[in-house]
């Protein structure tokens, strides 16, 4: 159980630090390079697509767990009549 708590919470820790990461070097970086504002600019979309994916993901992730859950307890229903 550790493991699978360990693992939700993995990516969500990972794009917070790269969200910090983009947002702390654009803060350093565009008031003295101001036409590095396109890069940032990528980099900024690629972490919201990543958290859009992130927040979305465990929605269908789950689901898929629950169609797993109920087909096993199906069998093991059926099972242990006999």
């Amino acid at each position: 159980m550790p493991v699978l708590w360990v693992a939700k919470l993995l990516p969500g820790i990972l794009l917070m630090l790269l969200s910090l990461m983009v947002l702390v070097g654009a803060a350093e970086a565009l008031p003295q390079h101001p036409e590095l504002i396109r890069q940032f600019l990528g980099a900024g979309l690629m972490v919201a697509l990543g958290w859009y994916l992130y927040l979305q993901l465990p929605k269908s992730i789950q689901q898929l767990f629950q169609v797993k859950r109920k087909k096993s307890d199906r069998g093991q229903s059926g099972h242990s009549g006999h």
